[in-house]
């Protein structure tokens, strides 16, 4: 059986409402007289309840189908559809990581890049973690907190070896700029300045590639 009181006010005023409505059922089972399902409202002052409206025969408190819904059948292939076009919980990609061979390839493109970013024209700019080979994907796992102690050693060295190559080189940070190859696989260009010449060849094809003697040459 459902009931429901109106009651405004605290906590303490809804414990005496509850009270006084046990009393009332008591007394009126061990009368012999029936509960109706009705809707009550608590009178505080006079600690009593009064009947506000029935619901012993009223349809907003009964259940029947919708005569407007048409059936559904869900599938198992639909719920499968539905759960693999699902975007990825923050657990599963905070879990996600390169596979060793898939980080060796990106410890590979990311001196390739650091290298041409370092000799082209430009101030480089080296992102924060790049130097200790971590991963990044979406924010904000590409903001994690700085491996210390498990950093990539021989990465460090490497970005250090750059940085110290374009100080002792001023054409790389004030030099002109001629290209001589611009193809899909080879890239080739020189930096001048006073008389200063640098040239870097860069090579990203799997074949060897034949360049003049003395010159800086990355595979």
């Amino acid at each position: 059986m459902q009931y429901r009181f109106c009651v405004q006010g605290r906590t303490r005023k809804s414990r005496r409402a509850i009270d006084g409505e046990r009393a009332r059922q008591i007394e009126l089972l061990e009368e012999g007289r029936k509960v109706i399902q009705e809707t009550r409202r608590w009178d505080d002052n006079k600690e009593y309840s009064y009947a506000m409206r029935s619901k012993e025969d009223a349809k907003d408190y009964r259940y029947f189908p919708d005569p407007d819904l048409p059936p559904i059948h869900i599938s198992d292939e639909w719920i499968a559809k539905i759960r693999s076009e699902m975007p990825e919980f923050r657990e599963e990609k905070a879990a996600r990581h390169l596979s060793k061979n898939q980080l060796e390839v990106a410890r590979d493109r990311l001196q390739m890049a650091a290298f041409l970013q370092y000799t082209l024209p430009g101030s480089p700019s080296l992102y924060y973690g790049d130097e200790a080979l971590m991963e990044g994907y979406k924010d904000p796992f590409n903001r994690r907190t700085y491996p210390w102690g498990r950093e990539d050693t021989e990465l460090v060295r490497f970005f250090r070896q750059l940085g110290q190559l374009r100080r002792d080189i001023p054409a790389l940070g004030k030099g002109t700029i001629t290209f001589q190859t611009a193809m899909d696989k080879h890239l080739a260009y020189t930096r001048c300045y006073e008389g200063q010449k640098f040239t870097v060849y860069v090579n990203r094809s799997g074949d060897p590639w034949q360049v003049p003697a003395g010159k800086v040459s990355v595979n």
